[in-house]
Parts: structure tokens; C-alpha cells; sequence
């Protein structure tokens, strides 16, 4: 079993994740209130975060130039199909 220190953590404060996507924590929330970026999970009354694979996903989609939706804490990323001009769309948490 690894020891709690080499554990990844599944979950990113919001300092963090913005850190981890390199953007600013001001960026990251205005990102966020335009729709472009999704709601940190609550974690508690006075904590929220961002789940890494949301992180992962939004960073592979921006490299390869997929589209993004936002739907509350998901990312939605729109698939260009190579045999058709539409796009299929998979749901990330």
C-alpha cells in the first residue's frame, strides 16, 4: 500500500487547481461566473475544489482544440469527428 505521501489527491482546493490549469485564481472564477469553466465542488461550508480528472480533462481538450461546454460541476467536451462535420460529446466529472 503507498504511503499517504505519494497518494495523488483526487481532489484540488481552488488555489491549486488554478495553479495546475496555470492560470490565477481571478482568472479561474471569472472563468467560472462566464460559464466557460465549471462550479468547484463544496467540499464543506467554507471549502471547494475541483476534482483532478475535471483538471486533466479541460487541459487535454484546450491542447487538441476541442470545444467546451460547461454544465454546473462537468465539462463537456465536443469530439470533432475526422468522418463528419459533427461532434460527439462526452461528459466529464
Amino acid at each position: 500500500m503507498p504511503s499517504p505521501e505519494r497518494i495523488k489527491p483526487a481532489i484540488l482546493r481552488i488555489a491549486p487547481s488554478a495553479r495546475y490549469i496555470g492560470v490565477g485564481r481571478t482568472t479561474l472564477h471569472r472563468w467560472v461566473r462566464a460559464g466557460q469553466f465549471p462550479e468547484p465542488i463544496r467540499l464543506g461550508e467554507n471549502s471547494a475544489g475541483y476534482r483532478l480528472s475535471t483538471l486533466e480533462a479541460f487541459i487535454n481538450a484546450r491542447e487538441r482544440g476541442h470545444e467546451i461546454e460547461v454544465d454546473g460541476t462537468r465539462i463537456i467536451v465536443k469530439f470533432k469527428n475526422a468522418n463528419s462535420d459533427d461532434a460527439e460529446a462526452s461528459l466529464i466529472r
